[in-house]
Parts: structure tokens; C-alpha cells; sequence
């Protein structure tokens, strides 16, 4: 008789499991679309204020210049990224402009992209990109404190989550597996100079890390 109601138990469990899973996934599309359309209430010209200082100060671009460890750093994408969000009519609803995340073009033409901009020019390049998310953090400290400042707070952000993730690490574990987990990616890659000459990696690893300390986390619920 045990066996016989345990089964559907089990089933109903599962289903509620699953309908919860189901749930937060949606709830999470609205929380990232307004996480969107938070980022796009910040004005463009605070913005190109600090990159036009940034092209001056020779600080914006160009792409594939040298990281300090012997590689090219991905100053293409941190072109990209400084630049999205921005050129949109002025006269465009904040919730518009996050669904579509206008943009100016490339890191080779993005000085004069961003000058055109100032200049009132609109541009009409959609970014249909899931992790355009990232113009919630960039685009506020580009208009409070410039390209210098997102630097400073990219880089920041990246030590903090990658201390945390080795904390995280050896609390379930124990030293020695938190740091032949980490030690690796730390001595093996360009990390360090990331801040400097790509913020936009710096801001990728953090977020690399923090996924790290959510496993590790949510290990302290699972018997697995």
C-alpha cells in the first residue's frame, strides 16, 4: 500500500518542483527587462560627455592594443559595450530603447560614432542581445564617472567576486581544492590586465565567479 500512494507522491512533487522552476523562470524575464529599462533611463549625455574626455585622453579604443601579458586585449568589445544603448531619439520611451538597445557602430569607427551622437546624430542600430544587461552598470558610472571610473569598479567588482568564490569554495571544501579551482585561471590568463585594457572581460569573469559562489551555495541545500 506504501508503494502504491509513494509514486503519485513523488510525481506531485516533481510537478510542483517543476511549475515553481517554471514560475521563477518567468518572473525573472520581467526582472531583467527592467533591469534594462532601468539602464536606459540614464541620459546619453552624460555619457558622451565622458567619452568624448575618454577619445581625448586617448582612453576609448583603439581595438587590439597590447594587454601587458603578452596578448591583445578586447578593447573591440569594450568599444561595443561602452557604446550600447546609446543614439536612440531622444523623444524614445526608456522601455523602447530596452528592447531593442540601440548602438553605435564598432570599436574601429566608435570616436566618431560617439562624436556623431554628440552632434544630435540618431543612430538606428538594434542590439537584440539576451545580455545587453550589462548597460545597468555600465551606463550609470559612464555618466557618473566616466570610462576611468567604470575601470576602477569593473575591476573592483572582479577581485570581490573572485574572493568570494574562493571563500564559497572552501567553506564546502576545503583550501587546497578552492585554490586548484581558481589558481589556474588566475596565473593562466590575462585576468589581472583585464581592467585596464577590457572592462568588459573584467565585468564577463566577475560574473564567472559569482556563478561560482551561487553553486556553491546552493551545494549546502543538496545532498549531491
Amino acid at each position: 500500500m506504501g508503494s502504491t500512494t509513494a509514486a503519485p507522491r513523488r510525481r506531485r512533487g516533481w510537478l510542483r518542483l517543476t511549475g515553481r522552476a517554471i514560475g521563477v523562470l518567468v518572473a525573472l524575464q520581467f526582472v531583467l527587462m527592467g533591469l534594462l529599462v532601468v539602464g536606459q533611463t540614464v541620459p546619453d549625455k552624460p555619457i558622451v560627455d565622458n567619452l568624448l574626455a575618454a577619445i581625448k585622453e586617448g582612453t576609448y579604443g583603439p581595438s587590439r592594443i597590447p594587454d601587458r601579458m603578452g596578448t591583445e586585449s578586447d578593447t573591440f568589445t569594450e568599444c561595443v559595450v561602452v557604446g550600447t544603448g546609446l543614439g536612440a531619439d531622444p523623444e524614445e520611451s526608456a522601455r523602447s530603447r530596452a528592447a531593442r538597445m540601440p548602438r553605435i557602430g564598432n570599436c574601429d569607427g566608435g570616436a566618431e560614432d560617439v562624436k556623431a551622437v554628440a552632434a544630435g546624430k540618431v543612430f538606428d542600430y538594434d542590439y537584440y542581445k539576451y545580455w545587453a544587461g550589462y548597460t545597468v552598470f555600465t551606463r550609470p558610472v559612464l555618466a557618473v564617472a566616466g570610462m576611468d571610473g567604470l575601470r576602477i569598479l569593473s575591476g573592483t567588482l572582479m577581485i570581490v567576486c573572485l574572493v568570494g568564490a574562493f571563500l564559497a569554495v572552501r567553506a564546502r571544501t576545503t583550501t587546497s581544492v578552492a585554490t586548484a579551482l581558481l589558481l589556474p585561471f588566475v596565473a593562466g590568463t590575462n585576468m589581472l590586465s583585464t581592467p585596464s585594457t577590457s572592462l568588459s572581460q573584467s565585468i564577463s569573469i566577475a560574473f564567472i565567479f559569482l556563478s561560482v559562489v551561487l553553486t556553491a551555495q546552493g551545494a549546502k541545500r543538496s545532498p549531491y
